[in-house]
């Protein structure tokens, strides 16, 4: 008896970053065959092959070469070069992972031919429907049989939008991957935060504390409204004013840090580095 077959979705840089444990697994136990579909959602080299490469992911069993055009556009050519491997394998599950629009196309693609989906992070939320991001994590979320959830507050979301608990599997340890494939990214952080602390003045860089968020744009405002709550605790214990927090980025950082900073009142100074800065 032939065992049962698992559609795995790749199409954009997180994507392969939490794969990449799923595969091993599946290797690992064996007990379920799988084949590997990359959207071409994410194609070059620096935002696709070097991930493939470095992760030990092998070569996409599939590759629907989607890529370009607007979000309607890509979503609906994903759609339909997805169905006719649907249609050939009959899987016996679709897993997707994330927001990106692969996540959205495969999930409807999917379920439109009666194949169940699990939606690996799940219920994450910003609220923010001007973002492409939280509309495909609802849609996705809304179709999906299985719900991997990533950190306690998807799971509320999820609640609260009535998915039934018997749907909602709490998989926290996947939201920590970054660092599990990459071990040298916490050392890279650290040296960041002494690097950005050194460039600020802070009196005792030993002391200074950066933040580093995973996985969402939820995880950003959470990770920086801690830091602004610990900033001040510190400030009041040593009897300073608390009136002016600010809070430094880089030049390159996702929108969400100035939602941040202009949702929580925060003074924003950005480290613009270029490689004559250095």
């Amino acid at each position: 008896m032939a065992a049962p077959l698992l559609h795995l979705i790749a199409g954009a840089r997180p994507n392969f970053m939490k794969l990449a444990p799923l595969v091993r697994a599946l290797r690992a136990d064996g007990r379920l065959d799988w084949r590997l579909i990359h959207t071409g959602q994410h194609h070059d080299a620096a935002m696709s092959g070097v991930f493939f490469d470095e992760l030990g992911l092998p070569p996409p069993d599939v590759s629907l070469d989607c890529h370009g055009g607007g979000h309607a556009r890509l979503t609906a050519a994903i759609l339909q070069a997805y169905e006719p491997h649907l249609l050939a394998d009959r899987p016996a599950a679709c897993v997707v992972v994330g927001d990106v629009d692969s996540t959205l196309a495969c999930a409807l693609a999917a379920r439109k031919l009666g194949v169940p989906v699990a939606h690996v992070e799940a219920g994450l939320r910003s609220g923010d429907m001007t973002m492409p991001e939280e509309i495909n994590r609802r849609a996705t979320d809304a179709i999906a049989d299985w719900l991997f959830t990533t950190e306690p507050s998807a799971a509320a979301h999820l609640r609260r939008e009535g998915h039934p608990d018997a749907l909602i599997v709490e998989a926290r340890a996947t939201n920590h991957i970054d660092h599990e494939e990459y071990p040298v990214a916490e050392a890279i952080e650290e040296i960041c935060a002494r690097m950005l602390a050194d460039l600020w003045n802070v009196p005792d860089i030993d002391r200074a504390v950066g933040v580093a968020t995973i996985g969402s744009s939820e995880a950003i405002m959470l990770g920086l409204l801690a830091h602004k709550f610990t900033w001040r605790e510190r400030r009041r214990a040593a009897g300073l004013p608390t009136d002016r927090p600010n809070v430094v980025f880089g030049a390159e950082t996702h929108i969400v840090w100035d939602k941040f900073a202009r949702y929580f009142d925060v003074e924003i100074a950005y480290a613009k580095a270029a490689p004559d800065d250095i």
